[in-house]
C-alpha cells in the first residue's frame, strides 16, 4: 500500500514516546483521513524492534474486524518505521478514571466489554494469543465502537493451541494467569485471566491491580487461591464471570465465545432494565 503522509520528522523524533502520534493527515485514492501513526526510534533494543514487527506481522494476519483497530498500512520517514492506523478518541483506561465521581455507566462498560469479546474470539480463531489484554489498549472511537489495539506481543499457537515463550520478555506481570507466569504458557485461556483483570480495571475506575504487592508476593497470593476483590462497581453476576476467567486451571476456564454470550445476556438484561443503550466516548474525554 502506498501512502502519502506528512509528517514533520523534527516533531516526529521529538515526541517518539508517546505510542500514537495523532495529529497526522493520511492521503490514499484522494481521500484524506486522521491516522494514528506509531514509529520505532530505538533500533538497538532488540526488545522493541521485535514488538514492532510482531504488531506489523499481526496486524497483517488479523485483516479487517469491527472491533480491532484498522491498519491502514506501514511506511518509511526518512527511514523511520511507522504503523499506520485508525485514530481514535480515548483508551479504556483513560475513559474509566475520568468517570471516578461521576454516574457509573454501566451499560456502556458492559458494551465495550462485550465487544472486546468478540475481537479476542476472532483472534483466538486465528490461533493467535493478544498477551497484553489491559484496558490501556482498548481504543474508543468518536462513533461509540470499542477497538482491541497494541498486538506488539500477539503470538501464533502451535499445534497444542500454546505457544511457549523462550525468554524472558517485557510483559504484563500484573495480568498475566499462573500458567503463564510459571512456565511462560500462553493460550486463549490466558488472554482470558487478562481479560478477567480488565474487567476489573473497569469496574474499579481504572485502578492497578494488586497495587500492593510485589510480583513474588502476587504470584504466591494467586498460587494459594486469592484472587482480586470485588469491585464496588461490578454487580455479582459481573464478579461471578471474572472469577470465571480466574480458574487456576486453564480448561476450566470460559472461551471468549462463552464470555461474549454471558456478557450478551448481562447486557441486554441491563438495557431491559434500564432503557436504550447510546455510546458516547467524546463527552468524558475533556482533559
Amino acid at each position: 500500500m502506498q501512502f502519502d503522509l506528512s509528517i514533520n520528522t523534527t516533531s516526529l523524533l521529538a515526541n517518539f514516546k508517546h505510542k500514537y502520534w495523532q495529529n497526522e493527515m493520511l492521503h490514499k485514492n484522494d481521500e484524506t483521513c486522521k491516522a494514528a501513526v506509531k514509529i520505532l526510534t530505538d533500533f538497538e533494543n532488540a526488545d522493541d524492534v521485535e514488538e514492532f514487527v510482531r504488531e506489523l506481522d499481526a496486524l497483517i494476519l488479523i485483516g479487517s474486524h469491527s472491533n480491532i483497530i484498522t491498519f491502514y498500512g506501514w511506511t518509511l520517514q526518512e527511514k523511520i518505521p511507522a504503523l499506520i492506523t485508525e485514530m481514535a478518541e480515548t483508551d479504556l483506561l483513560q475513559y474509566v478514571r475520568k468517570l471516578r465521581g461521576l454516574e457509573f455507566p454501566i451499560k456502556e462498560i458492559l458494551s465495550i466489554l462485550w465487544q472486546i469479546t468478540l475481537a479476542l474470539e476472532h483472534i483466538a480463531s486465528l490461533l493467535m494469543v493478544h498477551r497484553d489484554v489491559a484496558c490501556r489498549n482498548i481504543l474508543l472511537t468518536e462513533s461509540g465502537i470499542a477497538k482491541l489495539a497494541d498486538f506488539g506481543l500477539c503470538c501464533h499457537c502451535d499445534e497444542s493451541f500454546t505457544y511457549r515463550a523462550t525468554l524472558q520478555k517485557r510483559l504484563p506481570l500484573k495480568w498475566l494467569s499462573i500458567e503463564a507466569l510459571v512456565d511462560r504458557i500462553f493460550s486463549e485461556k490466558s488472554d482470558v485471566w487478562s481479560f478477567g483483570v480488565l474487567c476489573f480495571e473497569a469496574f474499579s475506575d481504572g485502578s492497578v491491580p494488586y497495587p500492593a504487592l510485589t510480583n513474588l508476593e502476587m504470584l504466591e497470593a494467586l498460587q494459594n487461591g486469592k484472587r482480586l476483590e470485588k469491585p464496588i462497581k461490578a454487580s455479582s453476576e459481573v464478579y461471578e464471570l471474572m472469577l470465571k476467567c480466574w480458574k487456576e486451571s486453564p480448561e476450566e476456564r470460559p472461551t471468549f465465545k462463552d464470555l461474549s454470550k454471558d456478557l450478551k445476556i448481562i447486557l441486554e438484561s441491563k438495557t431491559q432494565n434500564y432503557g436504550y443503550l447510546t455510546l458516547d466516548f467524546s463527552k468524558n474525554t475533556d482533559s
